[in-house]
């Protein structure tokens, strides 16, 4: 787990945002790990490290689960049909689901290109009927919180996100057609993040066991 530190606007920048609406004196510590795989389907399990209250001296307020992903691939198209497609257009669409303990969050994959193509010449993978589209790309992210029954976050273990993610692409604009795709892929990460503040009454108690130690070395 990976404490953040910074200093002087950056600082400021992330306390307004992150603590907004969050009691003075909030904390926090996140950890992100990355995955990436071929599509589709595709699933992976990310293991995170519970919030360590370290010893019962600090209080879990809020834990965030925060994603973003990118889908892309090489597309191509031929129109098959005998009549031209000047609407012939590709379409990426489907969806990424990521959940941890009792967080969880679907976002939409979606985007698409359009390209006028003639109508089949027999020859494929080339000539007026057919586009090479390039890459496509379409990004997301999503985000979840949760405030009440944080006890299964809090320990020295692990907990498991896990990520689900599905597309496809599809072709309009005619009544027949070829689409090919190669390098298929989503890539992305998962920060969780966990806020947090001193337990009340932990720093007196630290105080008056500090207290009675110096006391002990002294006799």
């Amino acid at each position: 787990m990976k404490h953040v530190a910074l200093g002087g606007a950056a600082l400021l920048a992330i306390a307004a945002s992150a603590h907004a609406g969050f009691p003075p004196g909030t904390q926090f510590s996140m950890e992100t790990q990355n995955f990436s795989g071929p599509l589709s389907p595709f699933d992976a399990t990310l293991d995170f490290a519970q919030f360590d209250d370290q010893g019962g001296t600090l209080t879990l307020i809020a834990v965030c689960l925060d994603y973003d992903l990118t889908v892309s691939a090489r597309v191509t198209a031929e129109n098959d049909s005998v009549l031209p497609a000047p609407d012939f257009a590709v379409n990426l669409s489907g969806f990424a689901e990521v959940t941890f303990a009792g967080l969880s969050d679907t976002t939409a994959i979606s985007t698409g290109a359009s390209f006028g193509v003639g109508p089949s010449d027999g020859t494929p993978d080339s000539g007026p009927d057919f586009h090479d589209f390039g890459v496509l790309t379409d990004n997301a992210a999503g985000h979840d919180d949760q405030f009440f029954g944080l006890g299964p976050y809090i320990g020295n273990g692990t907990i498991s996100a896990m990520i689900h993610a599905e597309a496809g692409f599809s072709v309009s604009g005619t009544t027949d057609s070829t689409i090919k795709t190669t390098n298929f892929m989503v890539s992305g990460s998962v920060t969780i993040t966990y806020k947090y503040l001193p337990t009340p009454g932990a720093a007196s108690l630290f105080g008056i066991a500090g207290l009675g130690a110096m006391r002990r070395r002294r006799r």
